[in-house]
């Protein structure tokens, strides 16, 4: 029983580690203007979600995640009903293994 426990335990351990290698993926931004900014609500666990198109006409989904920093030019936090249509942004965002891409960061810039 102790060797059954010991297995599952050793088990965990290593599959952490696997989640951990996928967290620790390289951050990639992303610049362009926003065009939709739809501001969630964490206590009903409605994600924020930004859409920012590139000066090649790209167009993103962010869907950040509740630890994202949003800061305006002067450097300031600021939350996602102060982000407009428009806005400049420099998005910091990893892709989850579901295709997703989760925003870490947005930074408003000019």
């Amino acid at each position: 029983m102790k060797k059954i426990i010991l297995a599952l335990i050793v088990g965990i351990f290593v599959s952490s580690l696997c989640f951990a290698q996928e967290e620790s993926a390289s951050v990639r931004t992303f610049t362009g203007r926003v065009e939709a900014v739809s501001p969630g609500n964490a206590e009903a666990g409605i994600s924020t979600v930004i859409v920012v198109v590139n000066d090649n006409g790209k167009s993103v989904r962010f869907v950040l995640k509740s630890d994202a920093s949003i800061t305006a030019k002067d450097g300031k936090t600021i939350t996602p009903d102060k982000v407009k249509n428009g806005d400049k942004v420099i998005v910091g965002y990893r892709i989850s293994n579901g295709g997703r891409y989760q925003g870490l960061s947005v930074r408003l810039v000019e």
